[in-house]
């Protein structure tokens, strides 16, 4: 979404939550103040906003929120990285709601994202060691579990691949692509090469 629609939802949001913590007492996660909410108050609990490729992320207690355009997410969803993803029109009511609904979700989505990159950075290590290659990367919409699978079958073959791939840098691309040399050198492999 725009910047101008996003800080509209933020400020939406912040003056629904100012005046429903007025009216009532909202469960212990939800409890913001507008300037904690709109990230003014930094050292105020996880209130921080970053900008994403796709829209805006902020953290609300351990939940990512992301805000999105209605064309983009009409209905709140939990992406595979385990942020939340809602559009900006959303209400108040509808957003506690969605968080409470779709927190456990989110939680082991982001545990389950988050070792999957660990473990491809563990990968990166051992291929970079074992087979001498120079920086492994991916390409595209790849994700981290296709690039392990790749990265395994080359560490599997390691005695053959050593000599062929040592000082060289791989590009790791979506299923499907041949084996190719990109423009500035580097090995561009398919994540389900044989």
């Amino acid at each position: 979404c725009s910047s101008l629609e996003f800080h509209r939802c933020l400020d939406k949001y912040a003056s629904a939550l100012v005046t429903m913590s007025a009216a009532t007492t909202l469960p212990a996660p939800y409890q913001y103040t507008a300037s904690t909410f709109l990230g003014v108050g930094k050292g105020k609990g996880n209130a921080n906003i970053e900008r994403t490729g796709m829209g805006v992320q902020r953290s609300f207690s351990n939940v990512h929120i992301v805000v999105e355009s209605p064309q983009a997410s009409r209905a709140p969803r939990v992406a595979k990285t385990g942020s939340i993803q809602i559009n900006y029109q959303l209400d108040l009511e509808r957003l506690i709601a969605s968080i409470q609904r779709l927190e456990e979700a989110a939680t082991a989505a982001a545990v389950k994202h988050q070792d999957s990159v660990a473990r491809y950075k563990q990968l990166i290590k051992q291929a970079q060691w074992d087979l001498g290659i120079q920086t492994v990367r991916k390409v595209g919409h790849v994700d981290h579990e296709d690039c392990c699978r790749c990265l395994m079958r080359l560490l599997q073959r390691k005695d053959d691949m050593r000599g062929m791939l040592s000082g060289m840098s791989i590009k790791i691309a979506s299923p499907g692509n041949f084996c190719s040399i990109g423009d500035d050198g580097s090995l561009l492999l398919p994540c389900d090469f044989a």
